[in-house]
């Protein structure tokens, strides 16, 4: 008996289903995170949505970036505020944002303190915020194999470019709060301008990309 082969479509629902699903149980995980994100229902179905939007698309792989540029851009922020990782290795990235976080929350964030009316429950509310994120990008990375447009080559391109995506945008992320509440920059005023392009680069070639296979 011949075994069918499972379309590229049906194999993407699968691994999305099983990224949520495994980023939930993942001791890596903070336990407030698991315990917010498991019960959340409407999260998990928008999140499949953006999934099956992206499936839609008829260049669905160019799509997906698009998604990871979008989620990389909102994640970053408040990854460099409230991490998950040590990324003091990492160059523009020092670490000390969190000795900050109350200034620039009330610098930066006054609409969710206004929400929240506390500094503890405000940060509560952007680290579910920075967990949402770091989740549905762990889906559209899990993706990026099975929906390059490219075919095969184009995995080991996939991993560099996010890589080097996520270190501008952490590096970028720390800049701005740092000129937000007046301290000395870590990042050489040269860096900023190839970083800045570079990410606009990048978003402008996978937007550019979409519109060219709608």
């Amino acid at each position: 008996m011949v075994q069918q082969e499972i379309p590229d479509s049906v194999r993407a629902r699968e691994v999305a289903r099983s990224e949520f699903d495994a980023w939930i149980a993942s001791a890596a995980q903070p336990e407030a995170a698991r315990r917010s994100i498991a019960p959340d229902a409407a999260l998990r179905s928008s999140t499949l949505a953006r999934v099956e939007a992206v499936l839609s698309h008829p260049r669905c792989g160019a799509a997906n970036r698009r998604w990871i540029c979008e989620l990389t851009r909102a994640w970053a922020p408040l990854e460099v505020l409230f991490p998950t990782h040590d990324y003091r290795g990492m160059r523009g990235v020092s670490g000390e944002l969190p000795l900050h976080v109350a200034l620039l929350v009330e610098r930066e964030y006054g609409h969710i303190l206004g929400v929240a009316r506390s500094l503890p429950a405000a940060y509560d509310l952007l680290r579910q915020d920075r967990d949402r994120l770091a989740l549905q990008l762990a889906i559209a990375t899990a993706l990026l194999p099975h929906l390059s447009d490219a075919g095969a080559d184009a995995t080991a391109a996939d991993v560099t470019w996010l890589a080097e995506l996520k270190q501008m945008s952490l590096a970028m992320a720390e800049y701005l709060h740092r000129h937000a509440i007046g301290l000395s920059q870590i990042l050489p005023d040269a860096m900023v301008m190839t970083y800045t392009a570079a990410i606009a680069r990048t978003q402008r070639v996978q937007r550019t990309a979409c519109q060219a296979g709608a």
